[in-house]
């Protein structure tokens, strides 16, 4: 019989890690690689694992704006007059648009740790 600081057999440790190295599918924010070890009609468990999914998506769209903004930068900093010619004309490339973050939702932990 499991603990209760076990789900399924498994440690909140390795369900945890498992979590939080779950990898996404290309093209895709809400599928993710699963951990066998837990029920997947935990609701709490699939609010996290869905927080998680979103916020990676996220985290390689910030990495891709970063990119973007530093070479903007560069091209800015190379000829600054060129630059402000072009914000004044219109013709300035848009910087990447501001991410709203996800939520990271509520979940009493107490259940699985005592």
């Amino acid at each position: 019989m499991a603990s209760d600081e076990t789900i399924a057999g498994y440690g909140l440790g390795t369900i945890v890690k498992s979590l939080a190295t779950a990898t996404l599918s290309p093209g895709t924010e809400t599928t993710v690689s699963s951990p066998a070890c837990v029920e997947h009609n935990n609701q709490e468990y699939m609010e996290v694992f869905r927080t998680i999914a979103a916020l990676r998506s996220q985290l390689m769209r910030a990495k891709g704006d970063m990119e973007i903004l530093e070479r903007l930068r560069s091209q800015a900093l190379a000829n600054p007059l060129e630059y402000v010619e072009s914000v004044v004309s219109g013709a300035a490339p848009r910087a990447p648009g501001q991410q709203d973050v996800v939520d990271i939702p509520s979940i009493d932990v107490e259940p699985y740790m005592s």
